[in-house]
């Protein structure tokens, strides 16, 4: 993108309360294969096999919400100790819209030897942490992100456990063909350009392609990586939803960026005489 294209990927980032349709179709969109994990949910009677939960980790999470918002989001957490659990309650503010959710881990670790009977109990160190990040994540449902991985329960999908570590999987990494078609994400540079259609209200390759020029200064978004595909979504979908509250137009809202531009660069010559 040049330096010169009105509509630089952070425009809108930080605009107070602006989420819409748009904004949240991106904020949604599946997440790479690479950025998944997945845990051991339940396990055939042999235990040969096992059924996976998929799920993100919070610096996932984190990177999501940077490469769509900057630095216009934040998290807070408060803490509430009971006899027995950790409730953590996240507060997740994007652009000045908030989110909460809680989630709570057990103060002990208890164990059970079935063979002598002896029940030893240890200190969970990891409770905050834990009940930290699944409250996190769960306020960041509230937003449409990785939502669709709570869609799994209904998927009947048997992976194969590990011989020796029965808690792990053979394979440990998620290939395409381990996700329903749901849950496969789309390609960086599609994604743009269906939030490019929402803009432009036509799939004429020509004006989307004009569209893309004047306002972004790309003549293609083909060799864009997958975060810049996100970067550059993100903010056409931010315009999509700023012009749908306003009713401006994109020529008007693109003149008064460069109005805008010429008043600071002129200020900022008298102030320097």
């Amino acid at each position: 993108m040049i330096q010169t294209s009105p509509f630089p990927f952070t425009f809108l980032q930080d605009l107070p309360g602006l989420w819409g349709p748009r904004t949240y179709t991106v904020a949604s969109q599946q997440f790479d294969v690479t950025e998944l994990q997945k845990r051991i949910l339940q396990k055939t009677k042999d235990g040969t096999k096992a059924k996976p939960a998929f799920y993100i980790d919070p610096r996932t999470l984190d990177h999501r919400l940077n490469l769509m918002f900057g630095g216009a989001w934040s998290i807070g957490f408060s803490i509430d100790m009971g006899d027995k659990l950790l409730v953590a309650r996240a507060t997740l503010n994007i652009n000045g819209i908030v989110r909460e959710d809680v989630s709570s881990e057990p103060l002990m670790n208890i164990r059970k030897d079935y063979k002598t009977g002896e029940v030893t109990e240890t200190v969970n160190e990891m409770a905050t942490t834990a009940a930290q990040a699944a409250a996190y994540k769960r306020a960041a449902v509230k937003f449409g992100i990785s939502a669709y991985l709570y869609d799994f329960k209904d998927e009947v999908i048997w992976l194969e456990v590990d011989p020796k570590w029965k808690s792990q999987f053979k394979d440990p990494s998620i290939k395409l063909a381990d996700l329903p078609e749901f849950a496969r994400p789309m390609p960086g540079p599609q994604i743009v350009m269906n939030e490019l259609v929402y803009l432009c209200g036509t799939d004429d390759p020509v004006q989307l392609k004009e569209t893309l020029q004047t306002y972004w200064g790309l003549d293609t978004v083909r060799n864009l990586d997958r975060d810049d595909s996100f970067r550059l979504a993100a903010c056409i979908a931010r315009v999509t939803d700023f012009l749908a509250i306003t009713g401006k137009t994109i020529s008007a809202l693109a003149e008064d960026r460069v109005n805008a531009a010429k008043s600071s660069s002129s200020m900022g010559f008298q102030g320097g005489r």
